[in-house]
């Protein structure tokens, strides 16, 4: 006999929105990893809770996406300007988009490579992930790049991607559902 399915709206649940409170309080707090950004969030900090929506991945990306900047001020901004969706899934996939967007703007590596560098880290990331080198390799001639500007994007999309030993790996399963 098969058990019904049923399904919870985090968003609306109290207890998730506490927790992802207490944890944004820590990371804002003099030990946390956005302690020195605190005062310029200040009293935005509930929209950040708002856009969550229950999902600890939502604040954890936010984190990783403004250490991966140097705590640059320009990206806390992008992030609090971001337009709010009612359903959490979107407010991720914009969040993820920015962090693409952010990270080929930065490095300057042209929009036609984007595709091929994620599509080739989605392909193997279940499997045998790729080390930069490999993913360097496999770019068609003519858009070829120098292997530094490479490695540079992987590390700058470091919200969402993670480089173990065995190569670069999606950090969350919900990027596969973005991708």
């Amino acid at each position: 006999q098969c058990m019904p399915r049923v399904d919870y709206d985090l968003s609306k649940c109290e207890d998730t929105r506490d927790d992802i409170r207490k944890l944004l309080d820590h990371e804002l707090g003099p030990k946390g990893r956005l302690g020195h950004i605190a005062s310029y969030i200040g009293n935005r900090k509930e929209m950040l809770i708002d856009k969550s929506q229950g999902l600890f991945i939502y604040l954890e990306t936010i984190i990783k996406f403004i250490q991966s900047d140097g705590g640059d001020l320009d990206t806390v901004d992008k992030i609090l300007c971001q337009a709010s969706f009612p359903e959490a899934e979107k407010n991720l996939d914009a969040l993820y988009r920015t962090v693409i967007e952010s990270a080929a703007e930065m490095t300057r590596i042209s929009k036609e490579i984007v595709p091929f560098v994620i599509g080739f880290i989605l392909a193997s990331s279940k499997t045998e992930p790729l080390e930069p080198r490999t993913i360097h390799a496999f770019l068609p001639g003519a858009m070829r790049v120098a292997l530094s500007t490479v490695e540079e994007f992987l590390s700058r999309m470091s919200p969402i991607f993670v480089r173990t030993e065995r190569g670069i790996a999606v950090r969350h399963t919900s990027v596969l559902d973005f991708i």
